[in-house]
């Protein structure tokens, strides 16, 4: 009897004569039922998916910047989600409907927003034939790549929805178009023909043209609020046909746009501006793609992020053609999908998949400058110039086995910078004496001056409590003023000092301004080996120097 109850109340709600009901619902496979309405599970699955959580980094339109305060794709979707449940509840349509396709609208999004979409649209065409279209890359994410892909059994009018999302194109008015399954699987494989046809859809469903008028509204106003906030314009420029219609703030503009959507939609079969309202949204639109998105979006960085997906795509497709299986796609993207992903996807198609939620942008790479030949900082410094416009590699001259340990460590370490090396490294712990590893610490810092370099030592690598080179590296940071070029790797030691020395030490590391780096995953199994039990950690204090600023 309690179960149906709870089914009843969970199905309690008064829609429109325009609304799609549970009952309606349309899905790919047979489903169990359960006590949750129809599209209201279809939510719950798209909230827990795996693409979902990959939301979190993703940019929506501002990339590279280093302000918490701007929109993510995961704030982006939710303010959608909000938008369209507050125009649904007002139209009396099916809300859950609206939230599953406003929650999973974006989830085939690449890294770097449209660019990164459209770098990717044009691999796709070379090596597929077929375009790529993140509406369409949604919903195949949604239908084929989740649950180690088999997909999650989500409604047709919630895929639909989120195919005939797109919110960079903007009408006065939106009718649903009625489908059936088959119709919308038609216009779902049309897509990879041409990127003109995701620009003629229509959704079937009326809660379909709401989620796509409610991209458009969460961030028309929010895109100018951002861009503010960067710096990248002001809110004076703003001219005052859009602002003394739809406001100066993203407040404003979402309450009148909301306001008049509602207003002109109440108890129709369409979803509706006024005209007033529809050319000041339009004026808007146009302000910002003309001093926000083709600012921030220069030719520079669309050839950049062109040039680094394209060496990424070959990089993972190599690995696919010569089935290296320790490389990512197939450590991280493929051991878990399904026999019939696998057999059934060609390699350029999953490389796709996975680069729509992956990226590496900087590396710093050791090179051993202690063997003769310096073949390795060869190596290195001419695949940094080879991947310049792809990703930034920074090369450390590393004197491996110290720079006092062997007569020529020095001048290699010289002649390593001379041929391009970006960073001056060091190892003083190694030194045969504390004099020694006193002295290359001196030394690294004299040749970083001279060479114009920044410093990254491996320091007090070891879990001897008297090796204490990282004071000198504070010490030299603080006569020198180069504490903001200088890092500090490891100091595992540290976690063998006694307190009152460790308290001193890392009062005089904030002192320096130093930068620290810590390397948990091996020093926790490398350091302290020597130990009897119980043994120590081998981890350097991390939230002491934290604290300390």
């Amino acid at each position: 009897m309690k179960k149906d109850i709870i089914y009843k109340r969970m199905r309690n709600k008064r829609l429109s004569k325009y609304a799609c009901s549970d009952s309606k619902a349309i899905t790919l496979k047979k489903d169990e039922e359960d006590f949750r309405p129809r599209f209201f599970r279809d939510a719950d699955r798209i909230i827990y998916s795996l693409s979902y959580t990959r939301y979190i980094d993703k940019t929506q339109v501002f990339t590279f910047t280093e302000n918490d305060n701007i929109s993510k794709r995961i704030t982006h979707v939710q303010f959608v989600s909000k938008i369209a449940r507050t125009i649904g509840r007002a139209l009396e349509l099916n809300e859950d409907l609206i939230e599953a396709a406003s929650l999973g609208h974006d989830l085939g999004h690449p890294p770097f927003g449209h660019c990164g979409e459209k770098a990717l649209s044009e691999l796709s065409l070379k090596y597929e034939g077929k375009v790529f279209a993140h509406n369409v890359q949604s919903v195949r994410t949604l239908m084929d790549l989740e649950n180690n892909g088999d997909g999650k059994n989500i409604s047709v009018q919630v895929l639909d929805a989120i195919l005939c999302h797109n919110g960079e194109l903007l009408e006065e008015t939106y009718y649903p178009v009625k489908k059936s399954k088959d119709e919308f699987l038609e216009e779902y494989n049309k897509c990879y023909d041409s990127l003109d046809n995701s620009k003629i859809l229509h959704p079937m469903t009326l809660e379909g043209c709401v989620v796509r008028i409610s991209d458009i509204v969460s961030y028309a106003g929010k895109d100018i609020e951002d861009a503010i906030r960067l710096g990248i314009i002001k809110k004076e420029d703003i001219p005052k046909s859009i602002t003394d219609i739809l406001g100066d703030n993203n407040a404003e503009i979402v309450n009148t746009l909301v306001t008049d959507i509602i207003d002109n939609s109440y108890n129709k079969p369409y979803i509706k501006l006024s005209k007033e309202v529809f050319n000041a949204l339009n004026l808007l639109i146009q302000f910002n793609y003309e001093h926000i998105y083709h600012v921030i979006n220069a030719k520079e960085e669309v050839k950049y992020y062109a040039v680094m997906y394209e060496k990424l795509f070959e990089t993972y497709l190599k690995a696919l053609e010569n089935k290296d299986l320790a490389n990512d796609i197939y450590s991280v993207f493929l051991k878990d999908m399904s026999n019939e992903y696998i057999s059934g996807t060609s390699d350029a198609r999953k490389v796709i998949d996975w680069y729509v939620a992956n990226g590496v942008l900087r590396i710093r790479t050791h090179a051993d400058c202690t063997e003769p030949s310096l073949k390795t900082v060869e190596a290195l410094c001419e695949l940094r110039d080879e991947m310049k416009d792809l990703v930034d590699i920074q090369v450390v001259a590393f004197p491996q086995n110290g720079v006092f340990t062997a007569p020529e460590n020095y001048d290699l370490l010289r002649k390593s910078l001379e041929m391009g090396a970006d960073v001056v490294g060091g190892a003083p712990h190694l030194e045969y004496t504390r004099e020694d590893g006193v002295r290359e610490v001196e030394t690294v810092y004299d040749l970083a001056q001279e060479f114009g370099r920044i410093i990254d030592i491996h320091i007090d690598e070891t879990g001897d409590p008297e090796s204490k080179f990282v004071e000198v590296m504070a010490k030299e940071s603080i006569n020198r003023g180069m504490g903001e070029i200088s890092t500090a790797s490891h100091t595992t030691a540290m976690h063998n000092y006694n307190n009152h020395y460790a308290y001193k030490l890392i009062g005089n590391i904030a002192k320096a301004g130093m930068n620290m780096i810590t390397n948990p995953f091996d020093n926790a199994v490398l350091q302290n080996r020597m130990d009897g039990y119980p043994r120590k950690r081998g981890v350097t204090r991390v939230d002491e120097m934290l604290a300390r600023g």
